[in-house]
Order: structure tokens, then sequence, then C-alpha cells
């Protein structure tokens, strides 16, 4: 499929692999996420980790996706590298199986399991969708399992088992190319000829057929989770696949429920009975089948059997008060909006037309899916609501902190959750590591006095103590129109918008307004490492850092130069090293922040426990190495990486607001060019090593 838009100078190409963990069977779970990372390896014509270099040195992105109904794979290009990502998108979709060979498999095999650490085992809740399928499907069907699958399949797995799955998924018949942007239709149809044309098609295979399910009891269970600090309930109710009728209703029946204040899931759970800070109803709808989903994260102290009685009074609530036609309207409005903020740019333009094609017959569904949500009524709401969720069965799970049973739901069992084991497999990324990583280290940059030594949300007792009177005192003192910008990106002009808030201005009086200042720390004298003890972490989370600049400072855009080789890409040195070549995490990464005080450098990565100390020495390693300066092709990615890469740099309106407010914010029209003109002057020299000082005693190291 062909779509112009000729708004910015750029093109996507997305294609959609009617492949996701719905096609996998029991004993063979991951292989489709796992070919979502053997796919951007290598290929006959391509070489190992050339597929990044090549598109992002091209100034574009890319990235992937599995899902349990599909795989996607992406690339947003300056329309001038169009021909080269169609020839390279060509290559392994028709020459990637002489280049399945075992050791690549067990890289990225290694990869695909610290992401599911990351992803699963060592974050709070991160076990929620694997105890939801086992609940609510049959152990054969595909959504009882995750996306990402077993470790023990994968290990069980062969060579060959591998090959088969890409014969028989990875084929044009079972494939939606998609290019949407800026181009040339009759020469791109030329290109898709020319590089897709002589791919062979793989087996014919029927679409998987809808296969909802029907609960005949109520399932309760719970876990106590390592790593959750508040209960978490969710209910959920088997309901119908995507595109079916019924669907339709039941999304603007989770909104009517649960969106705004006056909404009965809020004015029940967060408003009367203060059980939790936020609650929300949401319906689900996926190839095969569907649910819509309670989901509330309690406040620490309560109960989960109080909360489970809260949803089904705010049932009641619904049932009682109903609501308005224009409450349909208004929720009508949002989701038309959302629907149209969702396709602002050619990607998401692009996936939206794949989806429907594949799963809907027609990319020209686009006009009546939309059509179908404007077209429920007030009767269908309640037809669904009465069908799928009053009186029906569901699945009810609580997930606890450890050691905190007493707030599980009443009737709940404990579901066996099979967690790693640390001694064999190693420690992957948890995210309360990672977070207690990233607040020491700051800490320690900024010392405790600084103000950006702490979290924005500060700290419980903090809030704890305020009243309603800290609150107006500190509006009155800090909030006026002359510390204030308003930035406006749309279809209006600038008399209409002046015109708009022109009543804004009368109402709103300036005042003086003092803000705080603070001395900018003093680095540190000597190196030092410092380790934190989190139990049952299955992660080494690894920070590695000094003070850097504000972004104001007129060095900033050469730190951004300077890192983009050594760690602000995936080709980055760093991530290059620990994850391609050693598959000991799931990303190695290096960044510079700053606002108006001084950021920080700060490299990281999550890595296998058995290897932290190899992997800070990789890390000391590869700064050291980068004080001697970037090599010409390095520098040349890097340039052609960022200057190419402004052509997508302003596609949406969010884009465009953000780029607005940097200039307001720090009173620099330059910004927009800076960088650029910056890029174009080639001081290779310069860019490197100016601000990492690895031997002058700035750095800290968390582990």
């Amino acid at each position: 499929m062909l779509h112009e838009d000729r708004s910015d100078p750029i093109a996507t190409v997305a294609i959609l692999y009617h492949v996701g963990s719905n096609r996998e069977v029991p004993g063979r779970t991951g292989f489709a996420h796992l070919f979502e990372h053997m796919m951007f390896q290598s290929s006959q014509h391509v070489g190992e980790d050339q597929f990044f270099k090549k598109i992002q040195e091209a100034g574009g992105t890319l990235n992937g996706g599995t899902s349990y109904d599909n795989t996607t794979y992406y690339q947003v290009v300056p329309n001038s590298a169009l021909e080269m990502v169609l020839w390279l998108e060509a290559d392994r979709m028709g020459y990637l199986r002489p280049t399945v060979t075992q050791a690549a498999f067990l890289k990225q095999r290694d990869v695909v399991q610290n992401e599911k650490r990351q992803g699963y085992d060592n974050v709070p809740y991160g076990h929620t969708a694997g105890v939801i399928g086992k609940l609510l499907y049959p152990e054969d069907h595909p959504y009882s399992w995750t996306v990402i699958g077993s470790f023990e399949d994968l290990a069980n797995a062969t060579i060959e088992d591998i090959r088969e799955f890409f014969r028989t998924w990875y084929g044009p018949n079972n494939a939606t190319l998609v290019v949407a942007g800026d181009f040339d239709v009759v020469q791109t149809r030329e290109w898709i000829e020319q590089y897709f044309g002589e791919i062979p098609a793989s087996p014919t295979m029927a679409d998987p057929e809808p296969r909802a399910v029907t609960l005949t009891e109520t399932k309760r269970a719970f876990h106590e989770d390592n790593f959750a600090r508040s209960p978490e309930l969710n209910m959920l109710f088997p309901t119908v696949e995507q595109f079916h009728q019924d669907a339709y209703p039941l999304e603007l029946l989770g909104l009517l429920i649960s969106d705004g204040k006056s909404a009965p899931l809020c004015q029940t759970i967060v408003e009367e009975e203060q059980l939790a800070p936020a609650a929300s109803a949401v319906q689900s709808s996926l190839e095969r089948a569907g649910t819509f989903r309670f989901r509330i994260r309690a406040f620490p102290d309560k109960q989960l059997t109080r909360v489970e009685r809260a949803v089904h009074a705010a049932l009641e609530r619904f049932e009682s008060e109903g609501f308005t036609d224009e409450d349909l309207s208004r929720i009508k409005a949002q989701y038309e909006t959302g629907f149209y903020n969702q396709i602002s740019s050619v990607l998401n333009k692009a996936f939206q037309l794949a989806t429907y094609n594949e799963f809907a017959g027609s990319p020209g569904f686009v006009t009546e899916d939309l059509r179908r949500y404007l077209a429920v009524t007030s009767d269908d709401v309640w037809r669904v609501y009465n069908q799928y969720i009053k009186d029906q069965h569901s699945v009810i799970t609580s997930f606890v902190p450890q050691g905190q049973v007493d707030r599980v739901a009443e009737g709940s069992k404990r579901f066996a959750v099979v967690e790693e084991a640390i001694e064999t497999v190693g420690l992957a990324s948890a995210e309360r590591a990672a977070a207690v990583a990233n607040s020491v280290f700051t800490r320690l940059v900024y010392g405790d006095e600084h103000i950006l030594a702490h979290n924005t949300l500060g700290t419980a007792d903090d809030v704890e103590s305020f009243t309603v009177d800290d609150l107006r005192r500190f509006y009155e003192a800090n909030y006026a129109p002359n510390v204030s910008h308003l930035t406006i990106a749309g279809d209006i002009g600038k008399a209409e918008a002046i015109e708009l808030f022109r009543p804004l201005e009368q109402r709103w009086a300036a005042k003086e307004v003092t803000v705080s200042s603070y001395v900018d720390p003093t680095p540190a004298e000597e190196p030092a490492v410092y380790v934190v003890d989190i139990p049952q972490a299955r992660q080494s989370e690894i920070r590695i850092g000094h003070l850097a600049l504000p972004y104001d400072h007129p060095d900033y855009y050469a730190t951004s130069v300077m890192n983009h080789a050594l760690g602000g890409s995936f080709n980055g040195r760093v991530n290059l090293i620990l994850r391609e070549e050693k598959g000991d995490t799931y990303g190695a990464r290096s960044s510079f922040s700053g606002s108006s005080y001084p950021g920080t450098f700060m490299a990281s990565a999550g890595v296998r426990s058995n290897v932290t100390l190899e992997s800070v020495q990789i890390f000391k390693d590869e700064l050291e190495k980068f004080r001697e300066g970037v090599a010409d092709e390095e520098l040349a990615f890097t340039q052609g990486a960022l200057i190419q890469g402004n052509a997508r740099r302003f596609e949406t309106l969010g884009a465009l607001m953000g780029m607005i407010n940097q200039i307001a914010r720090y009173g620099r029209p330059e910004e927009v060019a800076g960088l650029a003109v910056f890029l174009a002057s080639k001081h290779a020299n310069y860019i490197t090593g100016a601000t990492i000082n690895v031997d002058g005693g700035k750095f800290h190291s968390i582990i």
C-alpha cells in the first residue's frame, strides 16, 4: 500500500507480518518475539549490525515489535533514503535464512532472556499478564502464554525449529507492506517490484478464527510480588475480538464508567472511599478474543476486598444514575480527537493502514472503523453492559507486596508463579533497582542540599504534611503570566490565537516572582564506587558518571554530538559490546542531561549479576578509549544521523510544540538550526572527550 503525505520530506516503510505469539503452540512459545530480534542482525547481503547503522546514518529511526497477533518493523527516514530501506527490508524478508546460525540464535536468545527478566520477572506487577492468561484461557489457547514466551521452550529449541518458523511465517504472502510519506509513487512501485518481486511465497496459512472464552465460575488468585509497594486489583470479563460489532460500545462503556471525576468508578473509589489515586475500565480486543478490564492500584494501606466491593458499588451507581446523551457525545468527541491524533504521523498512519488491511480486510476500513464508534447509541452501551459485565463471571487477581497477604481480596488462592533461580541464571534488570540506582546516583552528584538531588514527586512524609493553605501559598508565590509562556501549534493563525486568549491576559495579573537559585555542586575529588544491596533483585544496575553542563552552555551541542558514537544510539560502542557482542544486557547507553542547572553525564546498563565486574570494566575501558578521538567513520555516522534526522524532527504537532517550548524556555530562537550548524563544522577533535573526565576523579559509579 502506498499513502502520499507531502507535509514533510520523510517516508515511512512499515511491514506487518501476520504472526505473533497466537501462531505458536504449547512447548514452542517465544519464537515470534525471538525473530523480531533475529531480523535486525544480518541477512545475506547486509552485515551484522549494519541494518541499524545504515538507517541511523541516513538520519532515520527504526524498530520492531511483537504482540499476540503480529510482528511489525518500521523505518522513518528522509525520503532520499527510501530506496535503501526497501532494499534492506526485502533482503531480510527473502534472504535472512542463511544467517540464522546457531551462534546468532544463542546470542539473541540471551538478549531476549534479559528482556524477559527486565519486563516481566523483576518489575512490580510484571507477572500480572501471565497470571491472567493462565486463569482466563485454556492451556491450549494462544493467549494463555505471554508474548515473550518460555525460557524453557527457547532453551529446548533447535536451530532447525527456528528456521522452520521463519520459512512458515515470514513470506510476502503473510505480510502487509506500507510506504507512507513524501515519495514518487511510480518510482516506489518500481523499487518494490525490483526488490520484493522475486521473493517466493511462504506456505499458505489460514487466518486464525476467533476463539472467545466463557467462564463458568469467578476465578480468584493472588501473588506476593517481590517489588510491588501497593496492592493492585484486576477484574477481567471475557468479551469479543477486534472489529466485532460489540467491541465499539464496550470501549465507550469503559470511558463512561471510568473517565473523568464524575464517572462512577472515580466517584466511588477515588473521591468517596479514597481507596486509590485512580481507577480504569478498558475494553481490549485482540484478533481472537477480548477482555473488559478493571484495574485499580490501591494506596499502600488499603485492603483489596474493599476495592473489589467498591468496583461493584460503582457499577450499581452506573446502573442507577446512568448517563446522558451529552455524556455519550462527549466521550465520542474525545475518542474522535484521539483517533486523529493517533494518525498524526506518517508512521502511525502506515501501521493503522497495515492493521486494517491484515485484520479487517481492507485499508479503507479506516473510515468504517471511526464511523462505527460514532454510530454507537445509548441502547448499544446498555446492551453490552448487560451481556458482558452485569452479573457475569470474571477473573480477579490480587498482587500484593511481600508479606502482606492480609491485603488480598477475600476468597483468593495463591497462584504459583515460576520465577527464575538467581543462582543459575543470574540477575536481570529491575524497575526498583533501576529507580534506586538513578536516585542514588543523582544524590551523589548533587548532594542532599541541592534541589536536583530529590525526586520531583517529593517524599511521602513531605506530601502527607501538605495542607490546602500550603498549596495556595505556593501558587500565589510562583504562578504568574510574566514567568509563563503559552505555546500553540495547529490550524490557527496568530491573530486568532491572540484574540482567543485575550480574556486570560485581562484576568491574570502580573506580579513579582522570586525564583530560587542553587549553587552548583562541587565535583568529587576522588573516584568512588558505591554498592546498593536490593534483596531478590535479578539484575545489577550500573550507573557511571559525573556533573556536566546546563542546557544553555555553549558546549552543550558538542556533548550531544560527542556522545552519539559512544552510547547515544543503538550502534554506540557500549551497546554493541555489552548487548550485541556479549548478550549481557538488553541495552547499554550513555547520555547528557541539562536544564537551567548543570545536568549529568551518565553511562548505564542493567546486566546479569555474574558479569557485573566485567561490565563495569568494559564501560571504563571504552570511556578511556573514547578520549583518544572518534574515527572518521564514526564521525560520518554521527553527522549523517543528526543532520539528516532533522527532516523528521518537526513532523507532528507535539514535536512542534516541543521545539517552540525550548525556544521560549531558553530564549534561543537558533535552537532549530543550532545543532545542524555545529555538526557541519566537523570539529572531530573538539567534540571528543571534551566533557568526559575519566582520570580526574569526577566519576561516581553505582552498582
